[in-house]
């Protein structure tokens, strides 16, 4: 399954591009979690729409956080915000086995045999590297919902600390 994110007022404008791609590569199950919803979208890409509820307990707890202004306070907030909405649909569903991607990435080979090898090789989780202590949620495998809950549930202890916060702020924010 892949599961992909939005938050905000409208759509980015590459999207269609974007899913155009993906199913010229993937034809199962695609999950949209936003706050948005478009009709044309669902209809035209086959692909499942689940609404984001901003009541989340990991999001209003985050909204808290004095978060670093740099690139801005929203974009970490909100970066993080999509995880937990995604948390919320894969702990409601008990998925397994699925793959979360930025919109503006675009796929060249059989999703189905991306989360096959990534299955095999990786025994929980498989982000991105940046480099040697950089990983990004650019393209990510999940074996498991409880795996993305884990990860999450580190999020929030990371982001409640203020000393913790300072490692994150000089890895991830120059």
């Amino acid at each position: 399954m892949l599961i992909l994110s939005h938050i905000g007022d409208k759509f980015p404008n590459y999207i269609e591009d974007s899913l155009t791609q993906t199913r010229k590569f993937y034809d199962g199950d695609i999950t949209f979690v936003s706050n948005l919803y478009d009709k044309k979208l669902e209809n035209k890409y086959n692909i499942k729409f689940f609404n984001v509820d901003f009541n989340n307990e990991k999001f209003i707890k985050s909204k808290n956080i004095n978060f670093n202004k740099f690139p801005s306070t929203n974009f970490w907030l909100y970066s993080l915000a999509r995880l937990f909405f995604i948390e919320e649909f894969v702990v409601s569903n008990k998925i397994e086995k699925f793959v979360i991607y930025e919109n503006d990435i675009m796929i060249y080979v059989d999703l189905n045999y991306i989360i096959k090898l990534l299955s095999k090789e990786y025994k929980n989780i498989a982000f991105t590297i940046g480099d040697d202590i950089r990983a990004t949620t650019g393209f990510s495998y999940f074996s498991n919902y409880k795996d993305l809950v884990r990860l999450n549930d580190d999020i929030m202890d990371i982001i409640s600390s203020p000393d913790k916060m300072k490692d994150i702020y000089n890895n991830y924010s120059s």
